[in-house]
């Protein structure tokens, strides 16, 4: 099982990296339009809120305690 689950993982990696490589050609090496400038569209609060709820997640499913175990 431990190794179907690394070929796959090595199969994603590998097609990720393909995405990525063919991404660059099609595009001629060029920075994507509006790459120079950062938009900050979302308040500061949301953000912070956002960032602690997402670590809050990130714990309870790592210990168990949302994930069901």
């Amino acid at each position: 099982m431990t190794r179907i689950i690394l070929l796959l993982l090595l199969f994603a990696a590998a097609a990720l990296a393909l995405a990525a490589v063919m991404s660059l050609f099609r595009s001629g090496g060029r920075a994507p339009a509006g790459a120079g400038r950062k938009e900050d569209t979302m308040p500061q609060t949301f953000r912070t809120i956002a960032y602690v709820l997402l670590f809050v997640l990130l714990v309870g499913v790592t210990t168990g305690l949302m994930g069901g175990i």
